[in-house]
């Protein structure tokens, strides 16, 4: 408006470059939660690999030498060393644990079921697994 006279001219008073910013601003947002879902999505179907699963509950046992010893929540497909070998075992676990002769997992398995105890005899047992 020039005077009292009408322009004819619209006054925006700069609202639409702020109106295009707020869409913009908007549409970046979108597009970063798509991104965030997507690539959470595909972590969670390919990204987990298998040694992050742990057994809930506790092993213990007793070695040769009367100590004790107590692994709480090992990881599954893990070989534990029972150093001075082992006379008995707790079992309280979720998970099935196999129980080996020699360190490293070799020789002679023997399967225990979750929440379950053993005692064993020579030769005994120097390693666990649990599966």
């Amino acid at each position: 408006m020039v005077g009292d006279r009408p322009t004819g001219r619209v006054d925006t008073g700069n609202k639409l470059p702020a109106a295009r910013k707020v869409i913009r601003m908007r549409a970046l947002v979108r597009l970063g939660r798509v991104t965030i879902t997507a690539a959470a999505t595909i972590a969670l179907v390919t990204g987990l690999p298998a040694g992050v699963h742990a057994a809930i509950g506790d092993f213990g046992c007793t070695d040769v030498n009367g100590d004790e010893f107590r692994n709480d929540d090992p990881e599954d497909g893990e070989c534990f060393l029972l150093v001075a070998g082992a006379v008995h075992a707790d079992h309280d676990t979720d998970t099935r644990a196999v129980v080996y002769l020699a360190p490293g997992c070799e020789e002679g398995p023997f399967e225990m079921r979750p929440h379950t105890s053993r005692d064993f005899r020579n030769p005994a047992p120097h390693s666990v697994r649990f599966v």
